[in-house]
C-alpha cells in the first residue's frame, strides 16, 4: 500500500465464537501496514496439532485455526513487535462427553510479544474477561488461564520472558461478547 493511500477495514467478529475465516478477513487487513507491529493474520486457537486433531469432529473451522508454534514461527519480517489473536475453548474438555463440548464457550484475548535483545521477550496478554481473583500478588500460573498458561510455558521454555496481564474487568463473565473497550488495568507479573 503507497503512503496516504486509505485501507478499507473489515469489522472485527462480534462472537468468540465466529468462525476462524471471519477472524482472518479482520486480521489479515493489517499485514498492509508496513510500520506498524506484526500482526499475526489467523486466530490462534490450539496448544498444538494433537489438540488441533482433537477438534476437528466438533468444530467446522479447526483448519481455520492456528497453534501456539504456528504463530510463534511465522516469519515476522523483521518487526520486534509481534500481536496474535486467540479464540479458544473457556473450559477444560478432558473428561468431557462429546456433546458436551458443542456447549463450551470460547474465550477470546490478545498477546504481544516484544523483543528485547537484551532482557528476552516481554509478554503481554490482554484478556477482556479474566479470571475472577486475579491481584498484583497472583503468581502468573494462577493468574493465566489454560492457553495463556500454555502460550506464557512455550515461550519461556525458549527464550527469557518477562510477562504482564492487561485486565478489562468491563466484560467479566460475559465470555460470548468480544471486547469494545480497551480501558484496561495492569498487572505485572514479573
Amino acid at each position: 500500500m503507497g503512503a496516504g493511500q486509505p485501507i478499507p477495514l473489515v469489522d472485527p467478529p462480534s462472537d468468540p465464537q465466529s468462525l476462524g475465516t471471519d477472524f482472518f478477513n479482520y486480521l489479515a487487513q493489517f499485514q498492509h501496514y508496513h510500520n506498524a507491529p506484526y500482526v499475526y493474520p489467523r486466530a490462534i486457537s490450539f496448544k498444538d496439532a494433537a489438540h488441533r486433531a482433537n477438534w476437528k469432529g466438533y468444530i467446522t473451522d479447526a483448519k481455520d485455526r492456528d497453534t501456539i508454534a504456528e504463530f510463534y514461527n511465522a516469519p515476522k519480517h523483521n518487526k520486534h513487535c509481534w500481536l496474535g489473536f486467540f479464540s479458544v475453548e473457556s473450559d477444560n474438555w478432558v473428561g468431557k462427553k462429546s456433546d458436551e463440548w458443542e456447549e463450551i464457550d470460547w474465550h477470546c484475548f490478545t498477546v504481544a510479544i516484544i523483543q528485547d535483545p537484551k532482557q528476552g521477550k516481554h509478554l503481554i496478554f490482554y484478556d477482556p474477561d479474566p479470571l475472577p481473583d486475579v491481584a498484583a500478588e497472583t503468581r502468573i500460573t494462577t493468574a493465566l488461564r489454560g492457553q495463556q498458561r500454555n502460550l506464557f510455558n512455550w515461550i519461556r521454555a525458549k527464550k527469557k520472558t518477562t510477562t504482564s496481564l492487561v485486565l478489562n474487568r468491563q466484560h467479566q463473565q460475559r465470555a460470548k461478547q468480544m471486547p469494545d473497550s480497551l480501558t484496561a488495568q495492569t498487572t505485572n507479573l514479573g
